[in-house]
């Protein structure tokens, strides 16, 4: 009786874990600031020490390695025989081919480990959106809508337009 409410106890662990990864693929985290407040004005809200959304992080190592022709790069993370990674570099070429202000760029991970460990990419696929001065604006864990990307990559494009 003891070994089978084990059994029980790991497999709804288990199925929890699951459920939790499954709701994160594809979930994009933007780096990128907000550009308004809520009143519809377009000051920039103040940046707050550790709050995701509005911490740029460095990427310069990125644009070293890579040097990214554009003024934002999707830098996608990917590995040998990943299946997932396909359906990615289709939503982020057709992101690209609707904005000319961003490439594509595919990291093989065992190629590049230093880099994918360096920015703690723990699976493939993985996404960075980075601009050429070498800053994170975003990532994605997964396989992320279209419509997300194209978001992040609108809010990325604005906010470079505004500090030009």
């Amino acid at each position: 009786m003891e070994r089978a409410l084990i059994l029980v106890a790991v497999i709804v662990v288990v199925l929890l874990v699951g459920r939790w990864r499954q709701s994160r693929d594809g979930h994009v985290v933007s780096t990128v600031l907000d550009l308004g407040a809520a009143d519809g004005s377009s000051s920039p809200p103040s940046r707050t020490p550790g709050a995701e959304t509005s911490v740029v992080l460095e990427a310069r190592d990125i644009v070293e390695v890579l040097a990214p022709t554009t003024p934002l790069a999707l830098v996608e993370f990917t590995a040998p025989d990943c299946a997932p990674c396909a359906a990615v570099a289709a939503v982020l070429h057709r992101v690209a081919q609707e904005h000319p202000s961003v490439s594509v760029v595919q990291v093989d991970v065992a190629e590049q480990l230093d880099l994918a460990r360096a920015h703690r990419i723990m699976r493939a696929p993985t996404t960075l959106l980075v601009s050429n001065r070498g800053e994170l604006l975003g990532r994605v864990a997964g396989v992320p809508d279209h419509e997300d990307v194209e978001r992040l990559v609108r809010r990325a494009t604005e906010r470079l337009l505004l500090l030009s």
